[in-house]
């Protein structure tokens, strides 16, 4: 009877064990199509998949799956922040956190990327202080396990650049983003690479909000040089480069350069996106300005009108803000 009753105990063990070994391979199938849906930019498929590797695993305990459950909650998260779904990315976040920290350390590399993407949304949500907050803590982790000298720190001090900036820590902005410079330099094959162009454009912003022309144009041009060497020119990258530049110009009261670059942004903009779009109404908006500077008031309400009628959710001066990556 003994004998009967540990046989049947194993084969439970047995079964349990192999079920979950399908499950988990399942779910790592389902996490595999749902990044390659990101990589897409496909978000609607990336969260359908997401899901159903979510709805698979249940309230597993296994440490294994746990991994794989935060994996697809911080992938969900991404998603959402993509469409601009900031607080539904931050519960997200949150709780891969909460489940990745029943079974792995917080000194790790998953929670460092996590953190940062964190603060990548309270950033996106003008939350300055609780993005710098994440930053730091997402940088502390990546020096304890890197050192100083890694891709992800660069990141890390581009990203504190950026929100000590929008705070008003012009100093502290400048020596954060010229490490970040200094580093992805020493990363980079050549001082146009991709990984550069964010830092550049920074740079352009921080020193056109500190008035001095010479560093904010110079910058700004870097920017899109770089831009234009990995994008093609009709993109939303360039046509963010090109609104930099613009506002250099309209900063320093060089208008008709400003005009030029306006048009070079808006012009590539009208090409991608439907005239109701807000980076579309930010180019009529920053026309309208031009022209209103220059005293040619029929030009600017024109445009003033074509801004209004553009603008869904209010005009962004997008050269200000810089997507980085949270991986």
């Amino acid at each position: 009877m003994r004998k009967a009753t540990i046989l049947v105990v194993f084969l439970v063990v047995l079964i349990y064990g192999m079920q979950a070994q399908t499950s988990l391979s399942e779910v790592k199938q389902l996490y595999k199509k749902a990044s390659s849906f990101k990589t897409e930019k496909d978000a609607d498929s990336c969260l359908h998949y997401v899901n159903c590797g979510l709805q698979r695993l249940g309230d597993t305990k296994d440490s294994a799956c746990l991994l794989y459950m935060a994996k697809l909650l911080y992938l969900k998260g991404l998603t959402y922040r993509k469409k601009s779904y900031y607080n539904r990315a931050l519960e997200q976040y949150f709780e891969a956190y909460t489940v990745f920290r029943t079974f792995g350390e917080e000194n790790s590399e998953f929670i460092a990327d996590l953190y940062n993407s964190i603060g990548v949304a309270y950033r996106q949500k003008a939350n300055w202080e609780s993005a710098k907050y994440y930053y730091e803590k997402s940088l502390y982790i990546n020096l304890s396990l890197y050192g100083e000298t890694h891709i992800s720190v660069a990141r890390n001090y581009n990203n504190l650049g950026i929100v000590n900036r929008f705070i008003g820590n012009l100093s502290d902005a400048e020596y954060y983003l010229l490490k970040s410079l200094s580093l992805k330099l020493y990363f980079s094959e050549n001082d146009l690479d991709k990984q550069l162009s964010s830092t550049y454009q920074a740079l352009g912003a921080l020193y056109r909000k500190q008035s001095d022309f010479d560093k904010a144009l110079y910058y700004s041009r870097k920017s899109l040089k770089s831009k234009q060497a990995n994008n093609p020119e009709i993109s939303a990258s360039v046509a963010q480069a090109y609104n930099g530049i613009a506002a250099v110009f309209q900063k320093f009261g060089k208008i008709d350069s400003a005009v030029f670059y306006n048009k070079k942004a808006l012009n590539i903009r009208k090409t991608l996106f439907s005239d109701v779009n807000a980076y579309i109404g930010n180019s009529y908006n920053n026309l309208a300005e031009n022209f209103k500077t220059l005293q040619m008031y029929d030009s600017a309400l024109f445009y003033y009108q074509k801004a209004t009628s553009s603008l869904t959710y209010g005009a962004v001066d997008t050269s200000n803000y810089v997507s980085v990556p949270a991986n």
